[in-house]
């Protein structure tokens, strides 16, 4: 088994390092680990996780309020009714990626634009693409997975 980051490392530290260390915390934990736990581990400055993480706790506090914007973000939703007295609900703020970056717009930004509204589908993709990866060898969900491979084979 190779361990690799799925997306920019975090830290100085190798993908493989992380998940030693992680699996031993585990392994000590009756095979459960909390992120508190993996936090209190990386405060040793020999824990490969250590670089992982901001320890300047002003800049910290600060990256952690961007976490609570993103998550105020993904979580205001707009509740319509249709004709048909069908409850519509839908994120009212979506993440589009643009390069190394990434902002939030309203959906109805979206909809008014080709541009957003293909970024927004192609991220769709990856998202499906990545959930299909995720629950890959779950066999409840092999009709599932068969109809999106179905789907990315067209």
């Amino acid at each position: 088994m190779k361990y690799e980051w799925k997306r920019n490392s975090l830290g100085d530290s190798p993908a493989a390092e992380i998940a030693k260390e992680i699996e031993a915390l585990s392994k000590k934990n009756h095979n459960k680990v909390s992120p508190k736990q993996i936090v209190k581990m990386a405060k040793n400055k020999s824990s490969a996780l250590h670089t992982c993480f901001i320890w300047d706790d002003k800049k910290a506090a600060g990256k952690y309020r961007e976490d609570q914007a993103r998550y105020i973000l993904r979580n205001i939703i707009i509740v319509c009714d249709d004709d048909d007295d069908e409850r519509i609900v839908t994120r009212a703020f979506v993440s589009i990626q643009e390069d190394d970056s990434s902002y939030y717009t309203t959906i109805k930004n979206v909809g008014n634009s080709d541009d957003l509204y293909g970024q927004l589908l192609s991220q769709a993709y990856e998202d499906l693409e990545a959930f299909r990866e995720k629950y890959k060898k779950l066999k409840e969900l092999k009709t599932l997975l068969d109809s999106i491979d179905g789907f990315f084979d067209k």
